[in-house]
């Protein structure tokens, strides 16, 4: 099994959920309930992290001096794989992050685009996330580059709600106490932008798919959106949504490349 590096820059849950979800994959994937994934995991303090981000460029610029200082440790430490525990974080990586190093940098658009391509019939994709996702282009060129046109909601109300959704501490798993309004408004929201043009939604963050509390999305992976119910349906009429969750499809890649070279004993 290879190594991962794991950067875990984003608030200690982010990282503690993708670890676990890691170790997870590895057991199950290798069919032994007591196998462990091989995780170096390392970052700096999120008070430290969080007024870069906030400055824009100049911030980033800063922070993948940093960070890239952590795969430099990486590779002395014969990691073979490196990934970020998160969607916005991949920021930094258009600012220098892994210039010289010989470490495998497994960018999350590039797993999310392997799994899109399954589907001919996504042209268009709508992508929600935090406010750094939808606004900045670092993650919506990778997808325009692999081919996609990508949309985000349009209106800034709608993208600021989404945004507290994704940095919401409140937002757990299954979470019954999430209010129904809360759900609707993100079913309204992705309804608008299948209206826009998606054949398509990315969950750029754990908590909308938690949100949306899809259990089961049926063979197809498919919702439907229903104006004025308050859940998710499943079946195949016009207002059907593939949706594509950006860090389950990062995490199976991470999963996928560890075991490459693992034989079951």
């Amino acid at each position: 099994m290879d190594t991962l590096g794991l950067i875990t820059n984003v608030p200690y849950s982010t990282g503690l959920d993708y670890q676990l979800r890691i170790h997870q994959g590895v057991a199950n994937a290798s069919g032994d309930e007591s196998k462990c994934a091989d995780i170096i995991a390392r970052g700096f303090d999120w008070a430290e992290v969080k007024p870069l981000l906030d400055k824009g460029e100049e911030g980033y610029r800063i922070l993948a001096r940093k960070y890239k200082s952590i795969i430099n440790m990486f590779e002395m430490s014969c990691v073979k794989i490196v990934a970020i525990a998160s969607n916005a974080f991949h920021v930094i990586c258009d600012y220098g992050l892994t210039d010289g190093t010989s470490v495998q940098f497994l960018h999350i658009v590039d797993p999310l685009v392997k799994e899109i391509k399954k589907f001919e019939e996504t042209k268009c994709v709508g992508v929600l996330g935090g406010r750094t996702v939808m606004e900045h282009p670092f993650y919506l060129s990778r997808l325009n580059a692999a081919g996609y046109e990508t949309i985000v909601p349009d209106k800034k109300e709608d993208r600021d709600f989404v945004h507290s959704l994704v940095t919401s501490k409140e937002i757990k798993p299954a979470n019954p106490n999430i209010p129904i309004h809360v759900r609707w408004r993100i079913y309204e929201i992705m309804s608008n932008l299948k209206k826009d043009g998606a054949d398509g939604i990315i969950f750029a963050c754990p908590n909308l798919q938690k949100v949306i509390n899809l259990v089961d999305k049926g063979e197809n992976g498919k919702f439907a959106l229903r104006p004025g119910d308050s859940q998710v349906h499943l079946g195949s009429n016009s207002n059907n949504m593939r949706v594509f969750d950006a860090s389950a499809i990062h995490i199976d890649e991470i999963v996928r490349r560890m075991l490459s070279g693992y034989v079951k004993q």
